[in-house]
């Protein structure tokens, strides 16, 4: 979105301590933190798994204007950035940023259904139904993304370190 905001900057924005890196933000706080950036959130929620599919034609729909999402997966344990989709080869581009070996994973929509699909096992601790969540994001002041996730843009990430992907999305 052309914003620069560091996970501390976020933490404190949603009112939270820097311990958040091991206890989370929730979907409230993720959107305080956005309003306070100039970024607006929209909920996408899907509490049926058949419904499936018209959740991820609904999040490429957003994609596709230049707009990244945050995707709640792991049965409601963890957040990854969808930075976009590429059409050519149907793969959403994600950032997780707990996984250290890579610093863009693809996936297919199959994937995405699988990984997103949050379960809450009846002695879980949430009281939210099995869905699909993502939060939308675009820009408050109603300006378009200033940048978007293009094939070349992932190989020149991909082939320099995340300090240089990081230099070019800035």
């Amino acid at each position: 979105l052309g914003i620069n905001a560091s996970q501390r900057a976020l933490a404190t924005a949603a009112g939270r301590r820097v311990s958040v890196f091991t206890h989370g933000i929730d979907e409230k706080g993720l959107r305080r933190a956005a309003r306070v950036f100039g970024v607006r959130s929209e909920f996408l929620l899907c509490d049926r798994q058949g419904d499936g599919p018209q959740f991820a034609r609904q999040l490429r729909a957003h994609l596709s204007q230049g707009n990244p999402a945050v995707l709640l997966i792991r049965d409601f344990d963890h957040w990854v950035a969808v930075l976009g989709f590429l059409k050519s080869r149907r793969q959403f581009i994600i950032v997780d940023t707990r996984d250290e070996n890579s610093l863009f994973r693809r996936w297919t929509g199959a994937r995405l259904l699988r990984e997103a699909w949050n379960r809450n096992p009846p002695d879980g601790d949430h009281d939210e139904p099995d869905q699909y969540f993502a939060i939308l994001l675009s820009r408050e002041d109603g300006q378009p993304a200033r940048w978007r996730v293009s094939e070349e843009w992932l190989r020149l990430c991909e082939r320099g370190s995340g300090d240089t992907a990081a230099g070019m999305a800035r």
